[in-house]
């Protein structure tokens, strides 16, 4: 299972270009999810989690930590779905580092780490578990902040969808091909919620993103997984939809901290 992120085409009227690069704020953010849906035969009676995320200016680049942990219900029992992911990229986007370890049930399944860096011609992703390999990324591969930024930044300029090729660590098979559909846009004072203080003052978009196999260009091609959420201008989250097919969790969103910044 994947912690996070349609082929629509949609058209929403342009907003006002960003005057300058997005910034992206420091904070803490717990998501409370239940199972939005099920697909019939899928045997998931019920679903409940948190995810909780700490995301950084760390000056030299941007931190992230975060662990999302699931209660998967079905009629023969449930699982305990647990998976933690630490992350640093350059600021400029060059260099990735990236550990991830998923438990069930109490027991190790799988445990990722490595780093990758984006030079030029020279676009490699080196694991150390769980297998020394190397990976060779595609030209135009982003980084999750990088791809982030250019979400915001498009999405500003009126763009209804923004496909890009993103390395997360998350798997050892690579990296994955998205497809971002942009479905509306919110102008400042339209939201209330948790973190209404910082986040009602910004503008944000509601997203719908996709994430293929890369290589995988079929026009008939089904998504991994997909995620929902409404992107605000610094970078946080809100409504968020965890889609894995056969079942999909909505993550509301509890508890909002900014974090200081001495860069």
């Amino acid at each position: 299972m994947r912690a996070l992120l349609l082929s629509l085409w949609l058209t929403v009227a342009a907003t006002p270009a960003l005057a300058q690069a997005p910034v992206l704020a420091s904070h803490r953010a717990v998501y409370d999810l239940a199972l939005a849906s099920a697909a019939s035969g899928s045997g998931i009676v019920g679903a409940r989690g948190r995810l909780a995320l700490e995301w950084a200016d760390a000056c030299d680049g941007y931190t992230l930590h975060q662990r999302v942990r699931n209660i998967v219900e079905r009629a023969e029992g449930a699982d305990v779905v647990d998976l933690t992911v630490s992350t640093w990229e350059a600021g400029d986007g060059s260099a990735f580092r990236f550990s991830s370890r998923h438990v069930v049930n109490d027991e190790t399944v799988e445990e990722i780490r490595g780093r990758a860096h984006i030079r030029g011609d020279d676009r490699v992703a080196s694991f150390a578990k769980p297998r020394r390999t190397a990976l060779e990324l595609p030209a135009g591969t982003m980084f999750p902040t990088r791809h982030t930024l250019e979400l915001i930044t498009r999405a500003a300029r009126g763009a209804t969808f923004v496909e890009a090729t993103v390395f997360d660590g998350a798997s050892t098979e690579g990296m994955q091909r998205t497809g971002a559909v942009i479905l509306g846009f919110h102008a400042p004072g339209t939201y209330r919620g948790e973190g209404e203080t910082t986040l009602a003052r910004l503008r944000s978009w509601r997203m719908r993103l996709a994430f293929f196999r890369h290589g995988d260009g079929r026009a008939d091609s089904q998504p991994e997984y997909e995620i929902g959420f409404r992107l605000f201008e610094n970078g946080v989250s809100t409504d968020v939809l965890l889609d894995y097919g056969d079942f999909a969790l909505k993550g509301v969103l509890r508890l909002f901290e900014p974090l200081p910044s001495d860069c």
